[in-house]
């Protein structure tokens, strides 16, 4: 019955309906805050370039599909090779179907894996590759290294040395024909079985022979790409391959990366190719006309734009790691002004320097005016040259208590040492006085004593 009535209060009845009411208006805003707090981080990811690994990533090239798929790959460490079996229709037996040579990471551990995104041009460790499929935490299989994002910037070393030692880290790397292979065939979650294996293994199938890199094109020569020039080349002929060679500027560039010319008897001449230089310390598109003379005398001749581009951002440096500045006292009206900013980013200002001229450069506290104190802030400093790319570099600047006779309020502590001190002296002063007139008090009586006795002996020696 109690319990009963307790229901039947209209007081209770209200103050229990307003807690559900609390409840569930709180529920809806949380869902609303992880929906946005999700939307944006998602949104920054995709801004920022980042996969979420920390990777640089410059193309996400499709959406794998999550359907079952056709193949499976097995990676032998022993024998560098990726071996590549085909299921049957019933996915009960699979088949051996290729065989690429690779080279193993170091710190590719043995196991199950699966295949998820795939990528073109990622930067991993300072080194571009072009075709890429992600099958584990920062482990990918993948081309040969790049020294930039085009295609005629193959780093040859790293082309040679495929199937012939391993590497370090967690990648797997292929020829750029075997790796686009992986990378347009294979759908998301092909299973892939990493084996240690052993020398002496027998593999499924050859390895194919692998096509040389000339020495002067800068492309690989197994690239799918139809603009790749190891795949228009033909005898007596020069071609380039991409429209437009890409070039940072202040850099030398590479005239032959792009080009590729053979005489009539399929002999590379390449090296032989003539040209005129220009100066790339300006940005801008420059045309250069290239010639070559073919053995029976004829004359091949091409043009190929270069455009000088800037995107490396200026190096700032400031003058000191860490710069102090100085205030009256820890009032507000001293400690908390605008102008303490102004003057903070001045001084910082004047010890800028920058490898690069014509650029802007900003200097900038990140605390407000109310919110100095006593104590240590970092100052930011912005550089932006007119190619828009952006430097940075951060220092340091402490906040003290000027240090002045003037300032009274310095340090009471230091005033009143210094008072001490005063009067230290003026006692030491007051002794050394002292001591001086009590000796001459002494030598006076001394005096009067000697004199006293003189007197009376002549006065016996009168009376005698």
């Amino acid at each position: 019955m109690e319990i009963k009535k307790i229901l039947e209060n209209k007081r209770f009845r209200n103050t229990a309906f307003t807690i559900i009411e609390i409840f569930v208006v709180a529920g809806i805003i949380f869902a609303a805050l992880m929906f946005l707090y999700g939307k944006v981080n998602k949104e920054a990811d995709r801004v920022n370039g980042l996969n979420g690994k920390g990777v640089e990533t410059e193309t996400k090239t499709k959406k794998q599909n999550t359907d079952s798929n056709d193949y499976y790959i097995e990676i032998n460490q022993k024998q560098n090779a990726c071996i590549i079996y085909r299921y049957s229709k019933d996915k009960k037996t699979k088949n051996p179907y290729k065989v690429f040579s690779c080279s193993v990471g170091k710190n590719v551990k043995q196991g199950k894996y699966k295949t998820s995104e795939t990528y073109t041009w990622l930067d991993i460790n300072g080194s571009w590759h072009k075709y890429n499929t992600r099958f584990g935490e920062n482990a990918w299989i993948q081309s040969a290294e790049y020294r930039d994002k085009y295609s005629y910037t193959l780093k040859k070393s790293s082309y040679n040395a495929i199937g012939s030692r391993q590497r370090d880290g967690k990648c797997i790397f292929l020829t750029a024909e075997d790796a686009a292979w992986i990378f347009s065939t294979c759908k998301a979650k092909t299973e892939i079985s990493i084996i240690k294996g052993k020398k002496t293994d027998k593999l499924p199938l050859q390895f194919k022979e692998r096509v040389k890199a000339e020495k002067y094109c800068g492309w690989d020569p197994t690239d799918p790409d139809t603009d790749n020039p190891y795949k228009k080349i033909q005898n007596g002929k020069m071609v380039n391959g991409a429209s437009t060679v890409f070039v940072e500027k202040g850099d030398e560039p590479e005239y032959l990366a792009n080009l590729l010319a053979r005489n009539e008897n399929g002999k590379n001449i390449t090296g032989k190719i003539k040209y005129k230089i220009f100066d790339s310390s300006r940005v801008g598109t420059y045309k250069v006309k290239f010639t070559c003379r073919m053995n029976s005398g004829k004359k091949q001749t091409l043009t190929q734009k270069f455009k000088v581009v800037d995107t490396t951002p200026p190096v700032v440096k400031c003058g000191k790691t860490l710069y102090t500045y100085e205030v009256k006292s820890l009032d507000k009206k001293d400690l908390n002004r605008k102008s303490n900013i102004t003057e903070i980013e001045k001084m910082v200002r004047a010890g800028v320097s920058c490898n690069e001229s014509n650029v802007q450069i900003k200097v900038f506290m990140s605390a407000l005016p109310e919110e100095l104190e006593k104590g240590k802030f970092p100052v930011v400093v912005k550089a932006q040259d007119d190619s828009g790319n952006v430097g940075g570099s951060q220092t340091t600047v402490e906040i003290k208590i000027e240090k002045s006779k003037k300032n009274k309020k310095y340090n009471p502590s230091e005033k009143l040492k210094n008072q001490q001190k005063k009067k230290t002296g003026q006692k030491v002063e007051e002794t050394t006085k002292q001591k001086k007139e009590k000796k001459e008090s002494q030598t006076v009586e001394k005096n009067s004593t000697t004199e006293k006795e003189t007197t009376v002996k002549e006065a016996v020696t009168k009376k005698e």
